[in-house]
């Protein structure tokens, strides 16, 4: 087992290179290199087909995969892991339905006492996350839970943990020998001493472990068992060349110094003790059984500039810490920016702004170069489109939004979550169209867009506003009336086709006057809503899994046409719908009700197709999605306070988090950690943003506590006198840049102004040169009137480009002219007298 550590990816990659071209692999052997995410792997792609003309032959598979994948070469197992999250979160779901089963625990009975099907199953996923976490880090609680014995090695805390421990062993027995898994888990059955024979796979071709930014010890110690008999290399990033795994925050050291705990630990650079925990312990873990373990290769490189970017990436590699007044700032670095916005619109045209002026630099960014980075990346992506999307060709940047939903990118899985939403509720009249409207939708009842927009007037002219028909808002326990409902609409367009427009039969009149071949649509219309109501009747009745994936299917068939136009799309769709059901299985053959299918369907069909990807032009991703890659410049946009890190309290019944050992992954460490990935990761710009300001009153508002921390260190480094607090606040002021509310604001456009503020707007700014130039010439106009002989006359005798001020003026000016010091004319006695002689008041 060899490792190889480093602080910058290009030489992992580099490294990584060059033992895949020294290997031997045969004609059928294919190369391993295990990578924590989607990003990573199209990286290692492109270098391998940049540099060796073509990639084939490689696998690149994730770490839980490939260890059970390797497990099922030693002992029989199922192709995948019976135990993943969605086959425990049904069958946990299963048993939850179990009245007896629930009634036997008083706090499982207090959690499920006026809990729905959908809040059911929402335990059930929080359950199976921590059961999740027991399998990968306290192996040896599930082995406990499976032989009804006490959890090892921990002191459980009162009466309520141990009943906990209770309820959740109970629980995990019951869902494993419903899975058939009675015995225990394969990953500890491999551990055992004698699990390996004797006989050793000849001639294996190593496996590549690269850039995981953690290793949990069960899968660390499958990696030590499985490289008796191949090679493991892994490939990890170390920020920090020196040892620096007994370095702590600074208020941790005075708890611990208190207690005369402290030992050896210091406090070292306070970034990498605040946020670098979870590496820390990684590769505290990595060496904690180093009786095999060789380091081979390792290289550390300091940062090629001397801004302020690089200095600190330096202190952080050789573990000093930035002392006050240390900082040199070169003329004009902007390598560290924090951006004060007052909205995220602002912050995407004040990151606009900023990137126009880059990209004309001497030495200017490429698109491709510029990595952008939200932790709410669904919510903004209609802001994005409206900024990024819409600029003019001058000012238009390439951009792709990646990691988004299977519903973002994939029309055929956005039409099946639009229906499955309208299912339960009431169906509004604009929802029923916007569905209508969808291609695939509108392409299976043969809607071009001339018959869609006759449509949309139709069901206007016909008072269609909400339901299908009186029965389907009987079932919603309201009155059961089909007034401006789809079938009383339908009804209307179908007299006034057959009779006139004007025509009424009984208490109904017709409506849309619908003739002629447009007469086409109506029936394209009924049939539509006919299938609606089928599909609702379908979807109102509790089954088993099994038909349910059969329905879910139907829908397919139903309203999804065959074209080529959405063939990949489809495929894609039924993938996602296919492991949706064999996780559904895991519930046998429980009754399953529409709402909780709708919801795990919709939630199925909202998760990333393929995950963040790296693109040829600017990228704008999710924070942890292209972790670990690197870019000439990182943005890392809505860091408000609370955004992130998020805010994530355990649940009642995850012991692991009120038993905490070193190795354990936690959420909010794991963000801090992203956060210090972020920042070594750029190479030249760190950019950050935060709505800093509020919309209605222009309060100061704080920015994330880790943006905080960042500015305050480099504020007290650069400071000129660190004592002095004005020296400290002009320092501040030099990461910290404040923009106006309205990206129309003059302070944008002024030459003797803020240069990193300034916009490249150019319409904005040909409207406030015109503006600046009609406010000159009506205050010339004002200076240079002496008298009113007629306040007609005198707006006639304006020139155009003033006389929407002039109209603006009058209704501002109180009945004296004379504060003006203009002379009253006598037609101002009862108001200003427009050019129609009637009276305007003032």
């Amino acid at each position: 087992m060899k490792i190889t550590f480093s602080n910058r990816f290009e030489y992992l990659l580099e490294a990584l290179l060059l033992r895949l071209a020294a290997e031997t692999p045969g004609a059928f052997d294919a190369q391993t290199v295990i990578v924590p995410n989607i990003a990573v792997r199209r990286r290692i792609e492109l270098a391998v087909a940049d540099r060796f003309g073509v990639c084939a032959r490689i696998e690149f598979p994730f770490l839980g995969q490939w260890l059970w994948q390797e497990t099922a070469r030693w002992m029989e197992t199922p192709e995948r892991s019976p135990l993943d999250h969605g086959r425990l979160a049904w069958g946990i779901y299963a048993v939850l339905g179990d009245s007896a089963f629930v009634g036997a625990f008083a706090q499982l009975s207090n959690y499920l006492a006026r809990a729905d099907v959908a809040m059911r199953f929402e335990l059930a996923e929080r359950i199976a996350r921590v059961f999740d976490d027991v399998l990968t880090y306290r192996a040896p609680w599930a082995e406990a839970w499976r032989a009804n014995e006490r959890l090892p090695n921990v002191k459980l805390d009162g009466a309520g943990e141990s009943e906990t421990a209770r309820w959740l062993g109970e629980l995990w027995r019951r869902v494993t020998q419903a899975f058939g898994l009675a015995r225990q888990h394969p990953f500890l059955r491999l551990l055992a001493p004698d699990a390996l024979p004797a006989a050793r796979i000849a001639q294996a071709l190593p496996v590549h472990v690269f850039a995981l930014p953690a290793l949990a010890p069960l899968h660390l110690e499958l990696l030590h068992k499985f490289a008796s008999y191949r090679a493991v290399h892994i490939h990890t990033l170390n920020p920090c060349r020196q040892y620096w795994f007994d370095i702590v925050p600074t208020k941790r050291l005075s708890y611990l110094a208190a207690g005369g705990d402290a030992g050896h630990h210091e406090v070292g650079n306070r970034l990498l003790a605040n946020w670098g925990r979870q590496t820390r312990d990684h590769i505290d873990l990595l060496f904690e059984n180093d009786a095999d373990l060789v380091e081979d290769g390792s290289a550390f490189f300091e940062s090629e500039s001397t801004h302020a970017l690089g200095q600190l990436q330096d202190a952080i590699l050789d573990l000093h810490e930035l002392e006050p007044g240390s900082l040199a700032l070169q003329n004009a670095d902007r390598s560290i920016e924090l951006h004060v916005c007052h909205s995220l619109t602002r912050q995407l045209e004040a990151l606009q702004d900023r990137l126009l002026g880059l990209l004309t630099e001497p030495t200017a960014l490429r698109p491709e170069d510029v990595l952008v980075v939200l932790p709410d990346l669904a919510a903004a992506a209609p802001s994005i489109d409206a900024v990024f999307g819409t600029a003019p060709p001058a000012r238009r940047i390439p951009y792709t939004i990646t990691g988004r939903g299977l519903t973002r990118e994939n029309p055929v899985a956005r039409a099946l979550a639009t229906l499955i939403a309208l299912l339960p509720g009431r169906f509004p009249g604009s929802a029923v169209f916007d569905l209508l409207q969808l291609a695939p939708i509108a392409a299976c009842y043969e809607l071009d867009a001339a018959r869609l927009e006759t449509l949309r007037t139709w069901i206007a002219e016909a008072g269609i506003r909400w339901g299908l028909d009186a029965a389907q808002r009987g079932e919603l326990d309201l009155p059961a009336s089909d007034f401006h409902s789809f079938a009383d609409g339908i009804e209307r367009l179908f007299l006034a086709y057959a009779i006139g427009d004007a025509a009424q039969f009984g208490v109904k009149s017709g409506a849309g006057n619908p003739e002629g071949l447009a007469a086409q649509a109506l029936g394209a219309l009924w049939r539509f809503v006919q299938d609606l109501s089928e599909t609702r009747r379908r979807w109102r009745s509790t089954r088993t899994a099994e038909i349910w994936h059969n329905e879910i299917e139907a829908l397919l068939e139903r309203y999804i046409p065959p074209g080529f136009d959405w063939a990949e799309d489809l495929r894609a769709t039924r993938q996602t719908v296919d492991e949706l059901a064999r996780q559904m299985q895991a519930a046998a053959d429980a009754p399953l009700a529409p709402d909780v299918v709708i919801r795990a369907l919709a939630d199925a069909l909202e998760q990333p197709a393929r995950g963040g990807v790296p693109t040829g032009g600017l990228t704008f991703a999710a924070m942890a999605s292209l972790r670990p890659l690197t870019y000439r410049m990182i943005c890392v946009l809505g860091l408000d306070d609370g955004a992130f890190p998020g805010i994530d309290r355990a649940a009642e019944f995850d012991l692991l988090a009120h038993h905490p050992q070193r190795g354990d992954r936690q959420r909010r460490n794991d963000e801090r950690n992203l956060f210090l990935d972020l920042l070594l990761s750029a190479r030249d710009y760190f950019y950050m943003s935060h709505s800093g300001r509020g919309l209605r009153d222009n309060a100061p508002l704080p920015p994330s506590l880790l943006a905080t921390e960042l500015i305050d260190l480099l504020a007290t480094a650069a400071a000129s006198e660190p004592d002095d607090a004005m020296a400290t606040a002009r320092a501040r002021a030099k990461f910290v840049v404040e923009h106006p509310l309205q990206a129309f604001s003059v302070e944008l456009f002024r030459s003797d102004g803020d240069a990193r503020i300034r916009s490249h707007n150019a319409e904005l700014c040909q409207a406030l040169r015109a503006r600046a130039g009609m406010s000159a010439n009506f205050r010339t106009c004002l200076r240079t009137t002496k008298q009113f002989p007629a306040c007609a006359r005198l707006r006639l005798s304006l020139p155009p480009s003033c006389r929407s001020q002039w109209n603006y003026a009058k209704s501002r000016w109180p009945p004296s002219c004379a504060s003006f010091a203009i002379p009253r004319a006598p037609c101002c006695a009862n108001g200003w007298v427009s050019t129609s002689s009637r009276p305007m008041q003032h």
